[in-house]
């Protein structure tokens, strides 16, 4: 019997527009993508574990390649997420399970300017909880925060179902025995969790 529906979030609950973060960052700095690489993918971990904060992280890459930190920092997360949107199918998906008493809950790797825009857009509020990378201080595909997710909710992993856009993702959630989804869009997503549920 499936007790507990997880979600990732990006990709799966709402969309994500292209383009590439490290590009764009590079851009701002005017450095070439392969001199940014290393510093921003460092950082932007440490952003999505709770190491650092936003201002943390822009300073970081402007001492590493000796540059003043852009104006448009504080609006550079944000940017992209104006045309995202959250997806019906899903979030109707999500009361149709609370309706059969059945627990949904995000784990999702995210960072606080993001989880920021989605509060505000109040996206999170139909889940019963959400477990974010910087809050709970690991990232996907650490086996921990599958881990924790079950503990916390009081289930056994043959008790869930697990839906993420990465393939990656969905490797520690199968071995703990959840049955596992990967995402290509809402209608599929929907079509297999009630499926399943049958």
């Amino acid at each position: 019997m499936i007790r507990l529906v997880i979600f990732d979030f990006g990709g799966v609950v709402h969309s994500l527009k292209g383009g590439s973060n490290l590009e764009r960052a590079a851009k701002l700095y005017g450095v070439t993508v392969e001199e940014l690489r290393p510093e921003f993918t460092g950082a932007l971990s440490k952003l999505s574990t709770g190491e650092m904060n936003e201002f943390q992280f822009w300073q970081t890459l402007s001492k590493t390649i000796n540059r003043p930190i852009p104006p448009e920092w504080r609006t550079f997360w944000a940017d992209p997420m104006i045309e995202e949107k959250a997806y019906s199918e899903i979030m109707e998906l999500v009361k149709e399970l609370k309706a059969r008493a059945v627990r949904t809950v995000v784990l999702s790797n995210t960072i606080p300017p993001h989880a920021n825009i989605c509060r505000e857009r109040g996206w999170y509020k139909p889940f019963d909880k959400m477990y974010l990378s910087y809050e709970i201080g690991i990232r996907k595909p650490d086996r921990k925060a599958y881990e924790l997710v079950l503990k916390d909710q009081d289930v056994k992993g043959a008790e869930c179902v697990y839906v993420d856009d990465l393939e990656e993702n969905l490797i520690p959630a199968g071995e703990l025995g959840m049955k596992t989804i990967l995402a290509n869009n809402p209608k599929q997503v929907v079509d297999t969790i009630k499926r399943i549920m049958k």
